[in-house]
């Protein structure tokens, strides 16, 4: 039960920090230890889906670059610990997997950087993806098109060479 109460304020006290209007609050580490608690919760922790919920809503809504890209990390890593665990299929790696998708069209390329490491990452558990949730690799290749599309189409890639 005291262990309960402990990560229970834990995640608080990383809500508050993620939730304040402050740049200077610990956004990156408050990140850094949801993803490592991520580890320390059995599956059946009651806990355990807030703190995922914690980090999949930073990954898309943390307004400072640096605990966006942590929280796109912890997204990636979440993702691979799931499919590493032979579970059954479940929604958070979808969830996932379009976190890390979106991302990809930000017009910040630490951002998209970050993003692409993570889906790098991903690709040695590719046959996992394709046996257990078909429709992944098709939405990555149409991402993946669109990202570069959209990079082609940048007016810094229209200069003339000579």
């Amino acid at each position: 039960e005291g262990v309960f109460v402990l990560y229970q304020d834990i995640l608080q006290a990383c809500n508050h920090v993620l939730s304040s209007k402050h740049h200077e609050a610990p956004r990156v580490e408050s990140l850094t230890l949801l993803g490592d608690m991520f580890y320390l919760l059995s599956d059946t922790h009651p806990l355990k889906m807030d703190l995922i919920k914690t980090i999949f809503t930073s990954a898309i809504k943390e307004p400072y670059k640096h605990s966006r890209c942590q929280a796109i990390y912890e997204v990636g890593m979440i993702c691979l610990s799931e499919l590493s665990s032979g579970h059954s299929p479940s929604s958070i790696i979808n969830e996932a997997f379009d976190i890390l998708l979106a991302t990809l069209k930000f017009n910040d390329s630490t951002i998209v950087l970050s993003s692409v490491d993570m889906l790098s990452l991903l690709a040695e558990k590719i046959h996992e993806v394709e046996n257990t949730y078909p429709e992944i690799p098709c939405r990555l290749l149409q991402s993946i098109t669109s990202a570069a599309a959209n990079l082609l189409l940048t007016p810094d890639n229209d200069k003339k060479t000579k």
